[in-house]
């Protein structure tokens, strides 16, 4: 099965949080969720650096195709099968969204 590598920052809240939205829609567990504060998973995520990756979410397709930022976040959404009731707990409201965010 391919499999898609996200990389983001296991210690950002709003990194967490959307993980952990996203994550029960992978009933097909096709992403890898990757910290690259991990230095093996750093090492992996060759030839991109730290830099490079906390600046914005990026992922890695089966064939290598990296995307950042909004286009990563595209790749994660068309590897997750979802109804459409699944879709309407994707939609965020304010209230919620202040919860990720350390202001």
């Amino acid at each position: 099965m391919n499999k898609i590598e996200v990389y983001t920052d296991g210690h950002c809240n709003l990194c967490r949080w959307m993980r952990a939205r996203v994550e029960p829609l992978d009933r097909n567990q096709r992403i890898e969720w990757l910290d690259y504060n991990d230095p093996e998973i750093l090492q992996r995520a060759a030839p991109r650096t730290r830099e490079e990756l906390a600046d914005e979410m990026h992922t890695r397709s089966a064939d290598g195709r990296w995307s950042k930022g909004y286009f990563a976040w595209v790749e994660v959404i068309r590897n997750v099968e979802y109804s459409s009731s699944d879709a309407r707990l994707m939609l965020l409201k304010h209230r919620d969204a202040e919860s990720f965010c350390d202001l």
